[in-house]
């Protein structure tokens, strides 16, 4: 649906961390300010994944609440926003009246003209939390080359992981100035799934690639990401 990607650009270490912490908590605070608890039945409700991604400027967010999700009486779930490079990229997970889904489709090119916007039918009864799993993070850093990210997540995918959120960041090595790549990666990770296995496999897969691994457990719900 898109061409360009929604991840957080945040900066080396632990400021990477903190950035994303306030990108969910921020969207967490818009989707509790203006939601609202419908009263239309189950049954008559749909739930959509809507996109909104263009160049940034004041009032996007303020739009899309009050012009876009407020006449359609939409109900905010959870919500993905950030800034990469001039563009602003935003992603909800929304209910709303059956009756109001192609309005809110033409409602968004109306009051979005010139950005990218997409609206995704959720089938089936999605759950707002997907089911238990061990929750894990990793972290990458190491020389810029192509591929690395490639590898890293064709490992996860190979071992059964789905990957909640990923942010990554290029930024020069402040001795060499050497251009070094930094990935932060929060993935879901089956009970069944040895943690020594998974472990073996991220180590290894870093002394292939010439980077640094680093694997940790995530309580789930008591970390900054919000997974």
């Amino acid at each position: 649906m898109l061409g360009r990607s929604l991840f957080v650009s945040p900066s080396v270490g632990s400021s990477l961390r903190r950035n994303v912490f306030s990108s969910s908590m921020s969207s967490a605070g818009m989707a509790s300010k203006i939601s609202t608890k419908s009263s239309v039945p189950a049954d008559q409700l749909a739930s959509l994944v809507v996109v909104v991604t263009g160049e940034n400027r004041t009032g996007i967010v303020s739009d899309l609440c009050s012009k876009v999700f407020v006449p359609h009486k939409v109900n905010i779930g959870r919500t993905r926003m950030s800034t990469l490079g001039t563009d602003f990229g935003l992603m909800a997970h929304i209910d709303l009246p059956n009756s109001e889904v192609e309005k809110l489709r033409t409602t968004l090119d109306t009051i979005f003209p010139d950005f990218v916007t997409g609206v995704s039918l959720q089938k089936g009864n999605v759950p707002r939390v997907e089911p238990e799993k061990k929750v894990k993070r990793i972290s990458m850093i190491g020389p810029d080359e192509p591929g690395l990210l490639a590898a890293l997540s064709k490992c996860i995918s190979e071992n059964g992981c789905n990957i909640s959120m990923l942010t990554s960041e290029t930024n020069p090595a402040s001795q060499t100035g050497e251009e070094m790549f930094l990935s932060d990666v929060v993935l879901r990770v089956p009970f069944d799934l040895p943690d020594v296995k998974l472990q073996e496999e991220i180590m290894k897969l870093g002394e292939e690639l010439g980077v640094e691994m680093t694997i940790h457990d995530v309580e789930s719900g008591g970390t900054g990401w919000e997974v």
